[in-house]
Parts: structure tokens; sequence; C-alpha cells
């Protein structure tokens, strides 16, 4: 039973991350609105995209770290928007704090966890729409933090690298200096318990 409910937990994850990723990207209109076309998912409205190749990125980065998930072994995925220098603007975290494998859970039929991740779908949606606008020519780009042997994993499986490479990322491209907090969402269910919050470049002194 441990078993079953420790995969059933990092399945609840990968979903919850995969229409996350979504919505953190149309919230943020990077793209244009005509390339999402609106979905349901724990009984709230979602907005998915229909790019072949935005999809394929956000499919193919979930699908890279789905063993890692389920040995427990991803800290944090991280939805990064960039400059046109790749230099970092904001970004969402999603804080993985925990993959719960109980012998007994009580919320059998999802629907606490469903709760919890529909309000914080809203709360994702509503404080990317608070950030800053973002430029033009901006881009977005998915970060995973893992531990130090996942990370060799990532980087030096062959069939890894075959299929969709995974590198290192520079520090100027993943740390925002003095970065100002946005706590978004606290989810802890049965299955899992995530921090979820921005981190945007501080606001410029008006003085």
């Amino acid at each position: 039973m441990s078993n079953e409910t420790e995969r059933l937990s990092g399945d609840i994850l990968l979903e919850f991350l995969e229409i996350a990723i979504h919505t953190v990207v149309y919230s943020r209109r990077l793209y244009p609105d005509t390339i999402f076309v609106k979905k349901k998912l724990y009984g709230t409205p979602v907005y998915c995209s229909i790019h072949p190749e935005v999809n394929s990125y956000i499919t193919e980065s979930l699908k890279g770290i789905q063993e890692l998930i389920k040995k427990n072994e991803v800290k944090k995925v991280c939805v990064v928007f960039c400059d046109k220098n790749t230099l970092p603007i904001d970004k969402i975290v999603f804080d993985v704090l925990a993959l719960y494998s109980r012998l007994v859970v009580g919320d059998s039929y999802f629907i606490h966890t469903e709760e919890s991740l529909r309000a914080a779908l809203l709360k994702i949606s509503h404080t990317c729409r608070t950030l800053k606008e973002l430029p033009e020519d901006a881009s977005f780009l998915i970060q995973v933090h893992t531990t130090e042997t996942a990370s060799l994993t990532l980087t030096d499986d062959p069939n890894n690298q075959e299929d969709f490479p995974w590198i290192e990322a520079e520090r100027k491209c993943t740390d925002i200096v003095d970065g100002e907090i946005v706590p978004v969402r606290e989810i802890d269910t049965d299955y899992l318990h995530l921090e979820v919050y921005a981190l945007q470049t501080a606001k410029k002194s008006t003085n």
C-alpha cells in the first residue's frame, strides 16, 4: 500500500506541475491568448497551450524528471522568465517539501487534494497577473533543482541526453539577486507537501 501511495503521490505531482506550468505561461501573457484553449481540471477552468513546441518542451521536461520524482529526488521545479540575454526576470517556484508514502491516507477519494490543487491554481493565476509585465522579447525555461546524484543522472545518462538533453544552468541564469519573494500558496495534503512562491527582481527605487 505504501508503494502504491508513493506512486500516486508522484503521479499527482506530475499532473499538477504540468497544468500549473501551462497556467503560469498563460497568466504571464508571454504568448497570444489564441494559442491556449480552455479546459477543466480539479473542478475549475484552466488554460492550456496548443502550440506544438511549447507543449513538447513542457511535456519532455516533466517526462525527463519522472523517475526522479518517483525517487523523491526533486527539490524544486521553477518556471523562469528571462530577458533577451537569458537573464532571469522572475520565476515561479514549486518547492517540493515532501511526497508521502503513508500506509493509510484519509483522503482516499482525493477530495481534499483536489480542493488544495484547485485553490493553488487559482492563486498562481492571480499572482502571475500581479507581477511586473514581461518585455516583448522575453522567454521562459524550466529549471529543476535535484540532489547531486540525481543531477549526475540527468546530465550523464546517454538515454536522457538523447531524448531530451539536460545541462547544468549557469548561476547568472538561475539567481535573482536581492529578489522579492511573493508567497503564493502552500499545498499540504495526504499525498504531497508543496510551497509555491514567486521570486522577482526587486523594484527600482523611485527616490
